[in-house]
């Protein structure tokens, strides 16, 4: 029974601890405008580190030079 009381403390320390840290990092957090850029880079490079989707592993997205469709121009407009 006593093993499972230091266990019990030992569980409401470390909730204790990360709730701590959680607000220490939240005090000096700014948010900024470059969100949807860095999930855009995210998404990009996943496949690179075995990425995973609902559908299976990330794919290779093609590259800037095509559409967000994935079509590649015709015209320079």
């Amino acid at each position: 029974m006593v093993g499972a009381i230091l266990i019990e403390q030992d569980k409401q320390k470390a909730i204790a601890k990360l709730s701590q840290l959680a607000q220490q990092a939240e005090d000096g957090f700014q948010p900024n405008d470059n969100f949807e850029k860095m999930l855009e880079k995210e998404k990009a490079e996943s496949w690179k580190h075995g990425g995973r989707t609902v559908d299976g592993f990330s794919k290779k997205i093609p590259t800037q030079e095509a559409g967000k469709d994935g079509q590649l121009k015709l015209f320079g407009d």
